[in-house]
């Protein structure tokens, strides 16, 4: 069975710190956040990312993990256990998926230089 074993505001702990944490502890289970009504679920095996799901974006989970890393707001709760996933959605590093979140934003129009 599930149990909620860290909860929490993205204001408080930020979703990079989250993944980083979670990476290093090789945490399994389910991140579930919100924001105002949107609502999405990152799922964990040992630490990697497998996949990662968003009421607000139908598509694959890099893209749904790049939206997520915008998020300052809302909250979190981490679900230990859960249902594994067969074939992983994703496979880069937590740290891997941070610079190419930065990269991305960096390069985004109407950025300062």
């Amino acid at each position: 069975p599930e149990r909620i074993v860290l909860r929490g505001t993205l204001a408080e702990l930020g979703l990079p710190s989250l993944l980083t944490m979670f990476e290093q502890e090789r945490k399994s289970g389910q991140l579930s956040l919100t924001h105002e009504q949107l609502v999405a679920w990152i799922d964990f095996d040992g630490g990697k990312i497998v996949r990662a799901r968003s009421s607000e974006l139908d598509a694959d989970s890099r893209t749904v993990m790049m939206r997520l890393l915008d998020w300052q707001a809302g909250y979190f709760e981490l679900s230990a256990g859960g249902a594994t996933i067969a074939k992983p959605d994703l496979d880069a590093s937590v740290t891997h998926l941070l610079l190419e979140h930065a990269r991305l934003r960096d390069e985004a129009p109407g950025r300062q230089r």
